[in-house]
C-alpha cells in the first residue's frame, strides 16, 4: 500500500470516528474513542482486552453518589459505575476482508456492549461492503446467539448528523395516558405495583421515555 493511500485511509477513519463522536455528544451521551475499558477488565484481569474504535456511554455522574459508591465498593473501578456503556463501534475506512469484520464483531461481543455497529464507507473499494457486513452479522447471530449488532454506512452517519435531533428529542411521551394491554395471563395486583414503581424510578432518573415504557406481560 502506498503512503499516500495509507494516509488517505487514516484521515477517512478519523473523519468517521469524528462523526460517531459528535452524534453521541448531540444525544447527550459520553463518547470516547480507542476504548479498551469496560467490565471485561473485571472479568479477565490480565487477559487480552480488545480495543474498540468508539463507544457511547450513559454518564451517571449526576445521578449517582459516586463518592459513597467509591467508599463502599473499594475493589471496583469507579469508571465502570460512572459510565454505563451502551453502544460500541468498529470503524473500517477501507475495504475490510470478511475475516476483519468477523474480528470486529468478536471485539464487540467480548466487550458485552448492548448494541454494536460495524461502520463502513461504501464509497471505498468494494461496493458490496454494506451487504457483506449485514451477512456477516447474520452469520454471527446464528453462531453465537442474538446480538444487537448492525452495519452502518458513512452515508447514514451523515444523515444522522443532519437530523434535527434538538426538535425531536424535546418530544415527551405521555406515560400517564398510556393504555396497557392486559396480556394473555392478566396482571396481578403485585405485578401492577412493581410496574408502576419501575416507571416512577425511570421518570425520577430522567431516563428517555422509550426506556421506561414498561409494558404488561
Amino acid at each position: 500500500m502506498s503512503l499516500k493511500k495509507k494516509g488517505s485511509e487514516k484521515n477517512n477513519a478519523l473523519e468517521l470516528k469524528g462523526m460517531v463522536y459528535k452524534i453521541g455528544k448531540i444525544l447527550g451521551l459520553y463518547a470516547d474513542t480507542e476504548v479498551n475499558k469496560f467490565t471485561a477488565n473485571l472479568l479477565f484481569d490480565k487477559e487480552y482486552i480488545p480495543e474498540v474504535d468508539a463507544v457511547w456511554y450513559l454518564d451517571n455522574s449526576q445521578k449517582l453518589n459516586l463518592d459513597l459508591i467509591k467508599e463502599t465498593l473499594k475493589e471496583i473501578n469507579i469508571y465502570f459505575i460512572q459510565y454505563l456503556p451502551l453502544v460500541g463501534f468498529e470503524i473500517e475506512a477501507s475495504d475490510p476482508t470478511s475475516k476483519t469484520q468477523i474480528s470486529n464483531a468478536a471485539n464487540l461481543y467480548v466487550q458485552h456492549y448492548p448494541f454494536g455497529f460495524l461502520v463502513i464507507d461504501e464509497e471505498k473499494g468494494n461496493k458490496d461492503l454494506y451487504r457483506r457486513a449485514a451477512r456477516i452479522l447474520r452469520t454471527f447471530r446464528f453462531q453465537f446467539g442474538q446480538v444487537n449488532y448492525f452495519p452502518l454506512s458513512k452515508r447514514q452517519l451523515i444523515s444522522l448528523l443532519n437530523y434535527d435531533w434538538k426538535e425531536n428529542l424535546n418530544e415527551t411521551y405521555p406515560l400517564e395516558k398510556k393504555q396497557y394491554s392486559k396480556g394473555a395471563g392478566g396482571e396481578s395486583q403485585k405485578s401492577e405495583v412493581i410496574r408502576k414503581k419501575l416507571i416512577k424510578i425511570g421518570k425520577k432518573q430522567d431516563l428517555p421515555s422509550i426506556l421506561i415504557g414498561v409494558q404488561k406481560i
